[in-house]
């Protein structure tokens, strides 16, 4: 998680603390869009920006109308804030059953105590202590059973909270994990093209210096190379170079019938290519040149 994202879900979490509510701030509710929380702030909160209040700015109200916007138009703040606003009222409501409960403990003793006062006999005395004793011990006993229940309660919620931010952390790491590896690949595939476009400018350079007619754009080359599923000898690519390979053997024919050598007919030779980096493209190769009656090599006609 970045920075400015861990210090956001701080801040959600100390606002929900202290008991601002961000969206009564705004005038909005736990339902409202994100562009409506934005457009809310711009309608309420910049009254009191520097600009318009003038000399009765007040910076602590104005960065309450700025975090309140910024935590709610974020999605991870958001849910972090709602978790700490609702683990603090439900505090609060468990704060409030508490103190009724102590007003109903006291109320009991004082209507024991009163009912003791009112029985005027003195030889009762000693029973009314008894069981104003036995009122005390069980207000008692129900006070720290729901000090106990409380604090329970509470250590429950808190830990909820704590798993929810961890969640939120973990998803957003998940996220930034997801967009290094994106920029990684892109990277690699930019590299990639770079390379294949430094190659295809080399070969080019080659073919003109070997009396070339011309190299074919990249786009023209790589439909001529068709698809990786299409099997080889149904693509362009083979019916062009078996084309050119005839033409040479044809020619090395009538040339070596002219000089009176016999010649078998040609056969065009396939070989697998073995760089990895060139099988990305184009996994056989012809042969350009075959062995005739003398040990000469014939080279191909590649003129287009």
């Amino acid at each position: 998680m970045d920075a400015l994202k861990i210090d956001l879900v701080a801040a959600a979490r100390d606002a929900a603390a202290s008991g601002l509510d961000l969206y009564d701030l705004l005038g909005v509710d736990a339902a409202t869009a994100k562009e409506d929380v934005h457009r809310a702030w711009r309608r309420k909160g910049l009254k009191y920006h520097p600009d318009k209040a003038g000399a009765a700015y007040d910076a602590a109200k104005y960065e309450q109308f700025e975090r309140a916007r910024n935590v709610l138009s974020d999605d991870e703040a958001r849910a972090a804030y709602d978790a700490a606003l609702s683990a603090a009222r439900q505090r609060q409501r468990q704060a409030e059953l508490m103190g009724a409960d102590r007003r109903r403990l006291k109320e009991e003793l004082e209507a024991g105590e009163r009912a003791a006062r009112g029985d005027g006999a003195s030889a009762a005395a000693g029973g009314a202590d008894a069981e104003r004793e036995r009122l005390r011990e069980a207000g008692r006993r129900r006070a720290e059973d729901r000090a106990r229940e409380e604090r329970e309660a509470e250590e429950r919620e808190t830990r909820r909270e704590d798993e929810r931010i961890a969640e939120l952390e973990r998803r957003l790491r998940g996220k930034e994990d997801k967009a290094r590896r994106r920029a990684e690949r892109k990277a690699r595939t930019a590299a990639a093209a770079a390379a294949g476009e430094e190659a295809g400018a080399v070969g080019a350079e080659a073919g003109d210096a070997a009396g070339l007619a011309g190299a074919a754009p990249d786009a023209q080359w790589r439909a001529m190379l068709g698809a990786q599923d299409v099997p080889f000898e149904k693509r362009p690519v083979y019916a062009y170079t078996l084309s050119r390979l005839k033409a040479a053997g044809a020619q090395r024919r009538e040339r070596l019938r002219g000089a009176g050598v016999a010649v078998a007919a040609f056969v065009p030779q396939w070989h697998e290519v073995a760089d990895p980096e060139v099988r990305k493209y184009i996994s056989r190769v012809p042969s350009f040149g075959t062995a005739g009656a003398a040990g000469e090599d014939t080279a191909m006609d590649t003129a287009v």
